[in-house]
């Protein structure tokens, strides 16, 4: 029904598309250290580009946008984070922002070292935060370093879903709601998982999460 958000997938930061689609990993660590300000003269350029995609965007029908970054400190520093991508993801936000709408950013990679980067911009919720041991977060550690500004969307955790065990499930799901006490800024969701997630998981992960959900209205 109306009950939930809207986002449209939206451009991702030129950090981004740069380790992931333009440069690669080592080519960007390379031309980071030895082209620094031109790789800063090129993801401006970029990122007005992005920048207008946004604006675009913020015009549509739905509450805001995701920007896909797949951010992960296996693919750059805090330091690369800090200099070439907090600057754009602020300005996006704020585009959003002027509309109304949210602003989410999509990190489903190792991101614990970015955590206290993150809680300084101007973003609405981190999408895919991933826990231990997929990914390097712990709920609670990170609801405390992103600060009340910021909501942790993060799916729950995939291993035990794989081996489908219902009382590891059980387990799972109560740890996840409490790591995030109170509950505020908080929306986690399941993910299937492709040829492991029967529909009697699935329901079963709903069913144990209704148990700690927060009533509203």
């Amino acid at each position: 029904g109306d009950d939930g958000i809207t986002l449209l997938w939206s451009p991702s930061t030129p950090l981004g598309m740069a380790h992931r689609y333009h440069l690669g990993v080592e080519l960007l660590a390379q031309i980071f250290y030895d082209e620094y300000q031109a790789l800063r003269d090129l993801f401006e350029v970029i990122g007005d580009n992005y920048l207008r995609k946004q604006r675009l965007l913020a015009q549509l029908n739905a509450d805001g946008t995701n920007n896909a970054d797949d951010t992960s400190t296996r693919a750059i520093s805090p330091r690369m984070f800090k200099e070439l991508e907090m600057d754009f993801i602020n300005k996006a936000a704020g585009i959003n922002h002027e509309h109304g709408k949210f602003y989410i950013h999509h990190s489903c990679g190792h991101i614990n070292g970015l955590l206290d980067l993150y809680a300084q911009t101007d973003m609405d919720a981190v999408d895919m935060l991933t826990i231990c041991p997929v990914g390097d977060c712990n709920l609670a550690d990170a609801k405390q370093r992103l600060g009340p500004n910021i909501v942790m969307m993060a799916p729950f955790e995939t291993l035990t879903l794989v081996r489908g065990n219902p009382d590891e499930i059980r387990t799972m799901v109560r740890t996840f709601f409490e790591d995030a006490r109170p509950g505020d800024n908080f929306i986690p969701y399941l993910v299937p998982q492709p040829n492991s997630s029967t529909l009697e998981i699935l329901e079963l992960v709903v069913e144990e999460a209704r148990k700690y959900q927060r009533q509203i209205g």
